[in-house]
């Protein structure tokens, strides 16, 4: 495994697949003996996707075991996987792992915590409305995040995470809508509870779900900038509204065009086997 023989890379990963596999039996398989080759190679810019993948895996098989997650979180996983996940082609493989380890493992929770790009790619990657699966693991772990740090709240809020958990709220999966307005929903609170602790305004603490219900005078004081970033919030909610309606209507008008050409399709059938076949 110490060869960096690209040419032989592939083969070399499909390899410790294989051993991987011993992970689910009763085989005393060492971790420690795979990883720094996994990791070595899932941070390598210059290997292809095609390689890192099996060693995805790899590391899939060794995650979803208790008794390796520690060896898994002390390699440096976290830190190879999560530039990993802002690429298309191994992002839901990248992101089923980290959710594995944020699962199992403090360590592996506090690693994706202390990693500076983990909240702006898993905003990213919970975006991505081609992909269910991606959508999913990442609004996971968007929430683990959230719930763990009011600091990771903050930054997440400034990155634009507001906006961005309102558009999966509406538009995404059914799993991701609910992981989406679970996170909403503690942003919410902990605005509302830091409006009541204090007189003045805390825009660090708004949200997009308004003043109207009956704490008083937040913008009261010089909050004209309060103002303005509720008329932008407001404004996103309405434009992400009116995607999911003309999104419902494309499919209801398509489906009410399918039915029609069905029934049209029965008819022509009907017509030409009552010509042509006995009866």
């Amino acid at each position: 495994m110490d060869d960096k023989d690209l040419a032989r890379s592939h083969q070399l990963a499909l390899l410790v697949l294989s051993i991987s596999s011993l992970a689910n039996t009763d085989f005393p398989l060492s971790a420690s003996e795979l990883l720094p080759f996994l990791v070595a190679t899932l941070s390598a810019d210059h290997v292809p996707a095609d390689a890192k993948l099996p060693c995805l895996a790899a590391l899939r098989n060794l995650s979803t075991k208790l008794e390796h997650v520690r060896d898994v979180v002390s390699s440096g996983a976290v830190r190879a996987l999560l530039p990993l996940v802002l690429d298309k082609e191994t992002s839901e493989a990248a992101l089923s792992i980290l959710g594995e380890l944020a699962a199992a493992s403090a360590a592996g929770k506090k690693a994706m915590e202390e990693h500076e790009a983990a909240p702006r790619a898993l905003l990213e990657a919970m975006t991505w409305h081609g992909s269910t699966r991606c959508q999913e693991h990442a609004a996971y772990l968007v929430m683990v995040l959230a719930h763990g740090s009011r600091a990771l709240r903050r930054q997440m809020r400034q990155l634009g995470a507001v906006q961005a958990l309102l558009e999966v709220s509406l538009l995404g999966s059914p799993l991701a809508q609910r992981r989406a307005a679970k996170v909403l929903q503690w942003f919410k609170e902990e605005g509302q509870s830091r409006i009541r602790a204090h007189s003045g305004p805390r825009m660090e603490g708004a949200s997009c779900h308004g003043d109207g219900d009956g704490d008083g005078d937040v913008g009261g004081g010089g909050g004209g900038g309060g103002g303005q970033e509720a008329t932008d919030c407001w404004d996103t909610v309405d434009k992400i509204v009116k995607q999911s309606l003309d999104r419902n209507m494309k499919s209801i008008l398509r489906r009410a065009t399918a039915s029609v050409d069905l029934t049209n399709v029965k008819l022509l059938v009907a017509s030409s086997s009552s010509k042509s076949l006995p009866c």
